[in-house]
């Protein structure tokens, strides 16, 4: 099924992506991520990822490993609400510490490999 995503709509729909701009931020990031999954195989932890590594101190990427370490649950499968949610919290976590949301993932992902 990813064959479907050919190397020009896979430039098309990232370039899309990147240059959405809003200035209501979870709109802007819920047009991202939308976009993004556009994609055959790019789910929303998927999308998040791109996002993470493009724009590191806007972004994270969201797993069940770190939900569980902010929200106290397992859980696999996300919505939009979910990530703008986790994504709140780990703004305020980069605010607070001073990091980029992508280093505020990373450290805790370690903590979950503890």
């Amino acid at each position: 099924m990813r064959k479907k995503n050919t190397g020009e709509l896979i430039e098309l729909i990232t370039k899309t992506a990147f240059e959405i701009t809003h200035e209501d931020k979870d709109f802007e990031t819920e047009l991202r991520i939308n976009t993004l999954t556009l994609l055959k195989g790019v789910g929303i932890p998927v999308a998040s990822a791109i996002l993470s590594l493009c724009f590191p101190d806007k972004y994270a990427v969201i797993d069940y490993r770190n939900w569980e370490q902010l929200f106290g649950e397992r859980k696999s499968n996300y919505t939009i609400k979910n990530y703008l949610d986790y994504l709140k919290k780990i703004k305020k976590l980069s605010e607070e510490f001073g990091f980029t949301c992508k280093e505020i993932d990373t450290a805790i992902w370690q903590i979950y490999r503890s």
